[in-house]
């Protein structure tokens, strides 16, 4: 499931003939944070919501907890502080972003 997943193309990703995000095992933590950014959306402009939601998605799941657990040897409570941080983080650089950013 995961090779067919990477070898997706662009076009099937983006026309699959679904509602984004159309994939073999759903969208379901998409539409989490989608739904979880809903006080926010509207101060992004849509494609830094869309990359605000994509890196929020690096922070959850059993790859995230792989890579922190087994690749740096953490202990479990250290890695829901980093995934906890590392979602702050991505969320007050894009707020801030638009605070910043020229018009």
């Amino acid at each position: 499931m995961l090779r067919l997943s990477l070898e997706q193309s662009p076009e099937e990703e983006q026309y699959g003939g679904e509602s984004a995000p159309s994939r073999l095992r759903g969208g379901g933590r998409v539409r989490w944070i989608e739904k979880a950014l809903v006080p926010v959306q509207g101060c992004l402009e849509e494609p830094d919501f869309r990359r605000l939601v994509a890196a929020l998605s690096l922070c959850m799941g059993i790859k995230a907890l792989v890579v922190l657990r087994d690749v740096c040897a953490l202990e479990s409570s250290q890695t829901n502080e980093v995934l906890h941080g590392a979602g702050q983080t991505l969320l007050r650089f894009s707020l801030a972003e638009v605070h910043t950013s020229p018009e």
